[in-house]
């Protein structure tokens, strides 16, 4: 993960040889443990949130803001975390993502039109799931 977010910051691109098969290792990993229908079921929720959020995008702004990088990251990271893990890390790397464009918009660092990597935010989404995904699950619930 720590190379496609490199990538991605660099080239804005994460390549399908990474990403597939990180996907293939989380359902590999997923099947030895004997929760293939939980990562599968990761993948498939966390593909389609981004691929939905892709379209309604595109259909707004019409041009891409979330690439298929993105969709296909979005699924490798729910193979490894499972479908609530999963809707924590999407929650938490949009907040993230538009934490850090405001303030580079405010700084004038960026502009509107400029890209902006997704693919660390997802990544750090989805590491401080692993970590505190319980404790943000509550909160995010007021419990």
């Amino acid at each position: 993960m720590i190379i496609l977010a490199y990538i991605d910051l660099y080239t804005y691109q994460l390549p399908n040889p990474v990403t597939l098969s990180s996907m293939v290792l989380g359902l590999g990993n997923a099947v030895l443990q004997q929760q293939f229908v939980h990562a599968f079921s990761g993948a498939l929720i966390s593909s389609f949130i981004y691929l939905g959020l892709a379209w309604a995008s595109y259909l707004y702004y019409q041009q891409p803001a979330i690439g298929g990088g993105d969709i296909k990251l979005g699924a490798a990271l729910g193979t490894f975390l499972g479908i609530y893990p999963s809707l924590i890390a999407i929650y938490l790397s949009f907040m993230l993502a538009g934490f850090v464009a405001l303030t580079a918009l405010l700084l004038k660092i960026k502009t509107r039109h400029d890209y902006i990597a997704f693919g660390p935010f997802m990544i750090i989404g989805a590491c401080l799931s692993l970590v505190f995904g319980n404790e943000i699950f509550y909160v995010l619930l007021g419990i």
